[in-house]
């Protein structure tokens, strides 16, 4: 195998949806996520090696069906990668119940999670600067 192809990271690719309608939606459709964060992972020498897709699933619902899956898939081994990859953090954090389980099993599966939208910049090697972006952001949101 080639040399380069031994060295990219690996990376798990997120995308949600809240309706059919992504016309006016800021991350765009299912498609258009997983191609922004494909091509972010070339990019960046990284390789997604699975896509969990939550299609017409409200932000505020407790339990996103293909993220449980996929914080299932980590905890059961199933998945060998150390970054989650979503096109915004609003993927994730609609709702607050969620993203602070989502945020504790990341902590303790010790996977990073990086969003396209808030740091385009962002390289796997500055997790700790996302994570500190992630929480300048939610404070934000909370003010508002």
């Amino acid at each position: 195998m080639n040399s380069y192809y031994q060295r990219l990271i690996p990376i798990v690719a997120y995308a949600r949806t809240n309706n059919l309608d992504t016309s006016s939606s800021f991350s765009g459709s299912i498609n258009e996520q997983f191609e922004s964060i494909n091509c972010w992972a070339k990019f960046n020498k990284c390789k997604v090696v699975a896509e969990y897709a939550d299609k017409c699933v409200s932000g505020f619902h407790k339990q996103p069906p293909a993220l449980s899956t996929l914080v299932h898939d980590f905890n059961y081994g199933l998945l060998d990668a150390s970054y989650i990859v979503v096109c915004g953090f609003n993927r994730i954090t609609g709702c607050m119940e969620v993203y602070e389980w989502f945020q504790s099993e990341t902590i303790y599966l010790g996977v990073s999670l990086i969003s396209l939208s808030e740091s385009c910049s962002y390289s796997p090697n500055l997790a700790n600067q996302e994570m500190t972006s992630l929480n300048t952001f939610l404070a934000t949101t909370d003010k508002k």
